[in-house]
C-alpha cells in the first residue's frame, strides 16, 4: 500500500509510451521547460547561481552540455557533485531534475553538475557512457578552476542516471582514473536480465513499469544483447571490489528494487562500505513529490550522505603556532 500522502501523486503520474522514445522525449522536454520557465522553483533559485556550458569531449564525440550549481554562499564545502539524471536512457534533459539539484546544491552548499548525457535509440551504448566519464573527467581535471578538492567529486545519479553512476565507478576502477569518493545511487537500472522477483510482480506501478524497463533496454543496448557489458548494466560485473563507497536508494514498489538490492548486498559482500535505503510504501521517482513527508525525508537523507562524505573527506586546516608559543619551545 502507498504512503497516504503519496497516494494522489501516485495516481497523477504522467505515462510514457517508451516504445516511441521521441514522442515521449517531447512531452518530458516540454514538462521541464515549463516549470523552469515559470520558476516553480524560485525561493531555491535565489539561493543557488546556475549556468549552462557546454564542455569538450575527450574522445571523438560531441560536446557535452552541462549546468554547474553553485550556491550562494560564502563559505561552500569544497568538494562537488556529478549528477547524471534518468530518463531510461531515453529522454530527459538539464531541466527534468533542476529541482532536486537546486536542492542539494542549497542544502550541501556543494558545486553539483548535471551532465546532459546523449540519448537512445539515436545513440546506443556506449555513448551516455562516454559522456558521462568525460564529464567527470572534466570536473576533475578543472578542479581548480571550479574551487573544489578533486579528491571530493560525489558521483550520483536516479534511476538511468544511476546506472550511468555506477558504470563511471566501475569504468574509473579499471582503466585507473581518479575515483569518486562517494557513488550515490537513487533507485538506479543495473539489470537487462529483468529476473528479479520485484521486476515481475511490480509490473505496472506509477513512475516506471517492467514494460518501460523492457523499451529502454532494448533502445540502449539494441538488438544484440549476447555480450552485454558490465559498463552498460553494472550487475553484470562479477568483481565490485575495490569500487568508492556507496549509498543506495530503492523503492517498495518500483520494479527495478531487488536489482539495486542485490548490487547493494554485492558490494557489501565485496567489503565496499554502503548505505542502503529501502522506502517502505514508495514508486519509482517518489522523492520530489514536496507535498510528501516521507519524499522530504528521502531527500533530506540524500543530503545527509553528501553532507557526511563531505565532512568525512575535508582536509584539516594547519594548525598555526603563535610567535610566543614558539618562542618558548
Amino acid at each position: 500500500m502507498f504512503d497516504p500522502e503519496l497516494t494522489l501523486a501516485a495516481e497523477a503520474q504522467p505515462r510514457f509510451d517508451y516504445s516511441q522514445p521521441t514522442t515521449a522525449r517531447s512531452r518530458v522536454a516540454r514538462m521541464g521547460a515549463t516549470l523552469v520557465t515559470k520558476r516553480y522553483w524560485k525561493e531555491l533559485e535565489s539561493a543557488v547561481t546556475y549556468r549552462d556550458l557546454t564542455i569538450p569531449q575527450d574522445a571523438d564525440g560531441p560536446p557535452i552540455p552541462i549546468r554547474i550549481y553553485t550556491p550562494n554562499t560564502a563559505i561552500l564545502s569544497g568538494g562537488a557533485v556529478v549528477f547524471f539524471h534518468g530518463g531510461g536512457f531515453m529522454v530527459g534533459d538539464l531541466n527534468v531534475e533542476h529541482y532536486r539539484c537546486l536542492k542539494w546544491a542549497q542544502e550541501t552548499r556543494t558545486i553539483i553538475v548535471s551532465c546532459d548525457y546523449r540519448l537512445s535509440p539515436e545513440n546506443r551504448f556506449p555513448a551516455a557512457l562516454e559522456d558521462c566519464t568525460g564529464c567527470f573527467g572534466w570536473v576533475a581535471d578543472n578542479a581548480s578552476d571550479l574551487g573544489i578538492d578533486p579528491s571530493r567529486i560525489v558521483v550520483a545519479g536516479v534511476s538511468a542516471g544511476g546506472n550511468l553512476a555506477a558504470a563511471v565507478s566501475l569504468f574509473n576502477r579499471d582503466h585507473g582514473l581518479r575515483p569518486a569518493c562517494l557513488q550515490m545511487l537513487v533507485y538506479p537500472a543495473l539489470d537487462d536480465r529483468m529476473t528479479s522477483r520485484s521486476m515481475n510482480t511490480h509490473t505496472d506501478q506509477p513512475g516506471w513499469t517492467r514494460a518501460d524497463t523492457k523499451h529502454m533496454w532494448a533502445h540502449y543496448l539494441g538488438p544484440l544483447r549476447d555480450n552485454v557489458s558490465p559498463y552498460a548494466a553494472p550487475s553484470r560485473a562479477s568483481d565490485l571490489s575495490g569500487l568508492p563507497p556507496a549509498y543506495v536508494l530503492t523503492a517498495e514498489f518500483d520494479p527495478l528494487r531487488d536489482e539495486a538490492t542485490d548490487y547493494a548486498l554485492r558490494l557489501t559482500s565485496a567489503d565496499v562500505a554502503v548505505d542502503f535505503r529501502n522506502f517502505a510504501g514508495t514508486f519509482h521517482g517518489f522523492d520530489v513529490v514536496k507535498e510528501s513527508r516521507l519524499a522530504q525525508y528521502a531527500m533530506n537523507d540524500q543530503i545527509f550522505a553528501i553532507n557526511r562524505v563531505m565532512e568525512a573527506t575535508a582536509k584539516p586546516k594547519p594548525t598555526l603556532v603563535s610567535a610566543t608559543a614558539n618562542a618558548s619551545l
